[in-house]
């Protein structure tokens, strides 16, 4: 299995061998080539979390896969010239990262904060994709309403938004790795990336709630003025 390393490398450029090369039917997900590297500072798609976009040895990368086997395949629009073992540089696109980091980040913020308001409220789905963006929330009883819910969360946004961003130690499990990261005083949660050091450069943009079934789905938006200074997943702050 290749190495993850943007789980605790927040760096945008890099350096990786070639492990393998595939595509043109082979692949589960399309027929498009792609590139298989020893060590990788992509992101790849999840079922809740958009994947990295950037360059591989110049070469557009169009998606990045992670396969039932647990490898991670590097999309490209054309076959690739170079060959396995050929070493290559990795670049990704900043502007996707720094905006797929602040869902990331103010997801996590406002799941914490919701389970911090309301005691009977429970986090129980969050997407960090751009334009599909929301924390889901339950409750053994009454849910509570958007008015209320977008009300005591304005409140507390302001004092979040100067927050310390502290991620724990790695923590390997049988298919992936992941960290415990925690925002201010907020109670760790679980992630799967790279973490900016803090909140001051966030902006968080409430967008509406949808009450399904007993369910609450709090939407929204987020953007940072700039996407450096990432935590290292991994590494205490």
């Amino acid at each position: 299995m290749n190495q993850h390393r943007y789980l605790w490398d927040s760096s945008l450029m890099g350096n990786a061998r070639v492990k393998r090369i595939g595509g043109f039917g082979e692949s589960e997900f399309d027929y498009r080539p792609y590139v298989v590297l020893d060590q990788t500072l992509f992101h790849p798609v999840r079922p809740n979390q958009s994947d990295d976009r950037g360059e591989i040895a110049g070469l557009p990368v169009v998606a990045v896969r992670q396969s039932r086997g647990g490898e991670l395949q590097h999309h490209l629009p054309i076959e690739p010239d170079f060959r396995i073992d050929t070493a290559v540089t990795m670049n990704v696109d900043p502007v996707r990262r720094c905006k797929l980091d602040s869902l990331r980040l103010s997801a996590d913020l406002l799941a914490g904060l919701a389970e911090s308001i309301f005691t009977n409220v429970k986090v129980i789905g969050i997407d960090y994709r751009p334009h599909r963006s929301r924390v889901e929330v339950s409750s053994r009883y009454c849910v509570p309403g958007w008015s209320d819910v977008e009300t005591r969360l304005r409140q507390r946004l302001a004092d979040a938004l100067t927050s310390s961003v502290k991620v724990a130690t790695r923590i390997p499990s049988a298919s992936c790795e992941f960290c415990r990261v925690a925002i201010g005083g907020l109670p760790e949660r679980t992630s799967h990336g790279t973490y900016p050091q803090s909140t001051n450069a966030l902006t968080v943009k409430l967008l509406g709630g949808n009450a399904i079934g007993g369910r609450l789905h709090i939407r929204f938006d987020a953007s940072s003025e700039h996407g450096s200074n990432s935590v290292e997943c991994g590494e205490q702050s």
